[in-house]
């Protein structure tokens, strides 16, 4: 999980991991809890990340 603990800092640690983890591997699977601090840090992060040429997909359409 990204966020076990509601604290930004760890939440983007987690979320650097999995950056890193999908570089290495090609793609990655983060998850995530509805909480607010965990919104609020993907939300500052994902469009940066995207610029950088990420691109986040529900996992739902990964299988359909």
């Amino acid at each position: 999980f990204l966020d076990n603990e509601a604290d930004p800092y760890l939440i983007n640690k987690q979320l650097d991991q999995l950056i890193s983890t999908a570089q290495h591997k090609g793609s990655a699977i983060g998850v995530g809890h509805a909480r607010p601090m965990t919104l609020q840090v993907l939300q500052k992060r994902i469009p940066e990340l995207e610029k950088a040429g990420f691109q986040f997909k529900f996992v739902s359409s990964l299988y359909k």
